[in-house]
Formats: C-alpha cells, structure tokens, sequence
C-alpha cells in the first residue's frame, strides 16, 4: 500500500458458519505493527450483508487514515490477513484489498 491509498479488508464468512454463530453484524478490527506488536489502527466494519453468488457473509473494514509506513497484518475475530507493507509514494493506489476469508468446518 502506498500512504496515499485506500487501504481495506474484506471479511468473508461462509454463509452457514456464520448463521450458526453469533448474530454479530459488524467486526472489531486491529492494524497490528508486525515489528512492534503495537496497535496502529482500530475500528469496526460495515454491516455484513449476504453474498447469495459465493454463499458468504461479507463485510468492509477501511482503514484508509494509517500513513505510517511500516509492516502490519489486520487482526479480527474471524482470522488474521498476510502481513503487509504501507510505504511513502508519491503514486496513489487506486484500491488494493486484502481478504481473511473463513470457512470453519
């Protein structure tokens, strides 16, 4: 990510996993710096709505306002993304999302 991009996550939930948990609509979500193990950034997401083509539960989680370079991973109650760089740059990213995607059996 550059320090000028929209930086978010999507949270995908498999429809019958999340119908059989909690009735939670929207996530905590964490910007962990990998080095430190410091919270950089915390927010919710959006309302999860339901994707009837995948058969997953999906929300958003932006994160936009971080513009400390550096190395993170996002941190949910659903799973945790790969790790991921934020870098100064002069070029804006138009938009880069990473995915944590759970299909718990």
């Amino acid at each position: 990510y550059s320090t000028n991009a929209v930086k978010a996550v999507k949270l995908m939930e498999k429809s019958n996993v999340a119908a059989s948990s909690s009735k939670v609509n929207k996530v905590t979500c964490y910007v962990v710096n990998t080095s430190t193990g410091a919270v950089a950034y915390s927010g919710t997401s959006s309302t999860r709505s339901s994707d009837t083509l995948t058969g997953y539960y999906v929300s958003t989680f932006t994160f936009t306002d971080l513009k400390t370079p550096g190395s993170y991973k996002v941190c949910t109650p659903l799973g945790v993304s790969f790790n991921f760089t934020v870098h100064p740059s002069s070029v804006a990213l138009t938009h880069t999302a990473l995915v944590i995607q759970v299909a718990r059996l």
